[in-house]
C-alpha cells in the first residue's frame, strides 16, 4: 500500500482500487487503522483525534496532494 507520510507513531496511506469517497487510512504501529474522509477530515475507527491531531493538521495543509494521490489510484 502507497505510504504517502509517516510520523512517529504512524504512517498514512492511500489504498488502491479503494471503495469512495476518497478518504486515506492513518495505521498505528500497533496496526490500529482509521479511515479519513480527504475533504472533510471525518474519520472512522479506533483511533482517538487527539492521538492523530499531528496527522490531521498535516492533511489539511496537503489535501490537493492527497486528492492527487487519490486519482493515481482511482482512475
Amino acid at each position: 500500500m502507497p505510504c504517502v507520510a509517516r510520523f512517529s507513531d504512524c504512517r498514512v496511506e492511500v489504498r488502491a482500487l479503494d471503495h469512495p469517497p476518497p478518504h486515506f487510512h492513518v495505521v498505528m504501529s500497533d496496526r490500529r487503522d482509521n479511515l479519513v474522509e480527504i475533504d472533510t477530515l471525518a474519520m472512522r475507527g479506533p483511533i482517538r483525534t487527539r492521538e492523530i491531531a499531528q496527522v490531521l493538521a498535516w492533511a489539511a495543509e496537503h489535501r490537493d496532494e492527497l486528492i492527487a494521490e487519490w486519482r493515481k489510484y482511482h482512475p
